[in-house]
């Protein structure tokens, strides 16, 4: 039976328990949350910009990939706000042509 609670992934790293993961450089040196360094990420690894606004299921299938711990509603919520705003409304997808 699991007991307690799962320590920091910065503690572990620090004591060797576990590989120090990529972090995203915070903005200007200020404090990032971690959703918006998974955001981050997102937008590189998706090649996402103003011009390639890939389908909100292809970033919700990263997120889950890249991030199992993560609820439905977050993986949704952070999926919405990788894209511009008039993207939420459907119906246009503006990827990259190949």
């Amino acid at each position: 039976m699991n007991k307690g609670f799962q320590p920091p992934t910065q503690l572990l790293e620090m004591m060797g328990l576990q590989k120090p993961q990529k972090r995203t450089k915070p903005m200007n040196g200020k404090y990032v949350t971690p959703y918006i360094e998974l955001m981050y990420e997102a937008i590189e690894a998706l090649e996402i910009t103003n011009d390639n606004q890939p389908a909100k299921q292809t970033i919700v299938e990263w997120l889950k990939e890249k991030n199992p711990n993560l609820s439905g509603r977050e993986i949704e919520y952070l999926a919405t706000f990788v894209r511009t705003p008039d993207m939420k409304k459907g119906g246009f997808y503006k990827g990259k042509s190949e």
